[in-house]
């Protein structure tokens, strides 16, 4: 019988398995890797927390992402070898094994997780459209398993035996009443909607917006799919391409659109060729200053048509001479 207890605290960790690193001949992680080899994945449930950041309180949303993540790599090899090409092994943590603090390789924390999750997305940008949608998939997901007024009757019902337990001990203290209310809860959505904007709902979303979510996400990974598979097909029909033959293309179109705008010469990507400052300084100092009255805000007049109207027909006015001209 413990007395005198005035607080307690919970220690968040686990004790790693030496024979997990013995099994796959490991002496160090590479992010989720073993030993840096991006086939062989392996993943727990990190130790600590990172209060910088509280996304999540169990495994599943952390789970999903990195199967779609770690699935990405094992359909398309060829975008994980481009970004080990471009750095990825040299920038993602490594977590060593440690006798001492008798921590094998394998066992990680959170924020050496949330690094790595970070650091693979910047390498690999296609994977965020995959999981994109985690977030809308998570509220979607919880409120279809669990609804609020079935989730608060399993926690008053959790509360109360403890209770139970500590009366069936000795305990004389009177008793307490669970401390959250489903008016309490909804006011703290009604005020997370007012600062951020977001439209949840202590209900969770309409059969409408979840159904909605759910053709979202297999729309992007339709696309995803269908992207990366052009890619081999068009390298090889295209060997002769010094890079990526649909990216090479679209940043030409894209040149040649943006091209119309910029006056510069068709082979330059500069707003201006620096052979052109000279026409840009002569029209800037001219000592001539009109002022135009457009009947709108500082946020407004940016798509007011009067006002851009005035611009356009003043850049035309004033546009410098094509080169060659």
């Amino acid at each position: 019988k413990l007395e005198g207890v005035t607080s307690v605290v919970k220690s968040l960790g686990l004790l790693g398995d030496w024979a997990v690193d013995k099994l796959h001949h490991q002496t160090q992680m590479s992010g989720m890797w073993c030993d840096g080899d991006w086939r062989r994945v392996l993943a727990i449930d990190p130790t600590g927390m990172n209060a910088a950041n509280f996304t999540t309180f169990s495994l599943g949303i952390g789970v999903h992402s990195n199967i779609k993540t770690f699935k990405y790599f094992h359909d398309f090899p060829e975008e994980y070898y481009k970004a080990e090409k471009a750095g990825l092994l040299q920038s993602l943590p490594v977590s060593k094994a440690d006798e001492k603090l008798d921590k094998p390789a394998y066992v990680t924390d959170v924020k050496y997780a949330m690094s790595a999750g970070i650091i693979l997305s910047a390498f690999c940008p296609m994977v965020n459209r995959l999981t994109a949608f985690d977030g809308q998939y998570k509220y979607v997901l919880f409120h279809q398993v669990h609804k609020f007024d079935e989730y608060l009757e399993q926690c008053i019902a959790d509360w109360n035996r403890y209770q139970e337990m500590f009366k069936s001990q000795g305990c004389t203290h009177d008793y307490i009443t669970y401390p959250y209310t489903k008016d309490m809860v909804k006011k703290y959505i009604d005020d997370y909607n007012k600062d951020l904007g977001a439209t949840l709902s202590i209900e969770g979303p309409s059969q409408a917006e979840a159904e909605s979510l759910l053709k979202s996400v297999a729309r992007d990974e339709r696309e995803v799919n269908g992207i990366m598979f052009t890619k081999p097909v068009s390298k090889a029909l295209h060997s002769y391409a010094h890079g990526d033959p649909v990216e090479l293309l679209q940043r030409s179109l894209a040149h040649a659109e943006r091209a119309k705008l910029t006056f510069s010469a068709a082979e330059s990507a500069m707003d201006f060729d620096l052979r052109q400052f000279s026409e840009w300084e002569q029209w800037a100092n001219q000592g001539k200053c009109v002022v135009e009255d457009v009947e709108a805000d500082h946020y407004g007049i940016r798509e007011h048509p009067s006002a851009i109207q005035k611009i356009y027909d003043l850049c035309v006015r004033k546009q410098a001479r094509r080169p060659g001209q």
